[in-house]
């Protein structure tokens, strides 16, 4: 539109003066409402273009989404399918293995010549050695897809302790080793828990103790915290851990880049015995100075069993307070 003008030609008084500033109004008014129009416009191309934009970026988003979903689907299948795989043929394993164990020992006792004897041994290590590495893969399989359960039934801690003693007794005498078990005089004997996976995770940490450590003491403690909980703790005068390991310890697969034993290991037992006092609910932790060595401890609730409730003045198994 054209600006509003007026006649110069008016008289100078009072309404040439008003009709002057009634234009000027006018026009600013005009071209203001031009502006307006303009970046009204302007403003409704940007939000038809975001809105473009943003129904593009849904459907991507959707799109992606759908495949997030069916990529996940496929994980799934493919992770079960391992899962059965693994399961299946471990168990498939354990049966010849098992055989091949009972024939080394059927053999050690046999009248055989030394040498002969010594290989029968060395066969019987390896045996057992790869029995125990196709046990922790069967539960770490078990671990991962849900299928371990507590088994919680009254249990008599002072035998589960004794035990696990005997069985780790030789490996620590064979390397010289003082293998103590400290047990504080209120630990209660008869307790509700899982006795297999309270014993294969003390029996773990026995074993890593005793296989890190060169010289010196491995040591079981069991007390009764103020909370209730019963502690368990693993101390040994190893080598120790790298700060810097102290996390990944505990993770599948992976062991302290600073260890020097030659034993062979997957590096299993740790995470496994972290999943089983999960499990149990309590949460496996360590201390652990490079040099110096470390300790593995953690707590769990065992309600006492109320029908054979015993107090007990000395809990330490005769003959495993140390290895003479």
């Amino acid at each position: 539109d054209e600006p509003l003008e007026f006649d110069e030609n008016l008289p100078n008084n009072e309404i040439k003066a008003l009709a002057k500033m009634y234009a000027s109004v006018y026009n600013r008014l005009k071209d203001y409402q031009n502006n307006l129009e303009l970046k009204v416009s302007q403003r409704t191309v940007d939000l038809e273009s975001a809105n473009n934009n943003l129904k593009t970026e849904i459907k991507t988003r959707i799109a992606a989404e759908i495949e997030l979903v069916d990529a996940r689907k496929r994980a799934d299948k493919a992770n079960n399918a391992k899962t059965v795989f693994l399961s299946h043929i471990t168990h498939e394993l354990r049966t010849p293995l098992n055989g091949i164990i009972g024939y080394t020992q059927i053999l050690a006792r046999s009248d055989l010549e030394k040498s002969t004897k010594e290989y029968i041994s060395h066969i019987n290590r390896c045996g057992e050695h790869l029995l125990a590495l196709i046990n922790n893969i069967l539960d770490l399989n078990k671990i991962e897809s849900g299928a371990m359960e507590l088994v919680q039934k009254p249990m008599n801690l002072a035998t589960a302790l004794d035990n696990v003693m005997s069985i780790v007794d030789q490996k620590s005498r064979a390397k010289g080793l003082d293998c103590c078990l400290e047990c504080s005089n209120n630990m209660p004997i008869n307790v509700i828990g899982d006795e297999e996976k309270i014993k294969q995770v003390i029996i773990n940490l026995l074993g890593n103790a005793i296989k890190f450590t060169n010289k010196g003491t491995v040591c079981l403690s069991v007390s009764v915290e103020p909370a209730g909980t019963v502690r368990f703790s693993v101390e040994d005068t190893g080598q120790g851990i790298l700060k810097k390991d102290q996390e990944c310890i505990f993770e599948p697969f992976r062991q302290s880049k600073g260890s020097t034993s030659k034993d062979a290991s997957t590096g299993l037992g740790l995470s496994i015995s972290r999943d089983m006092v999960a499990l149990m609910g309590g949460e496996l932790k360590v201390i652990s100075e490079t040099g110096k060595g470390s300790c593995f401890y953690f707590e769990l609730e065992l309600p006492v069993d109320e029908s054979s409730r015993l107090a007990v003045k000395d809990v330490e198994p005769t003959g495993l307070s140390g290895t003479e």
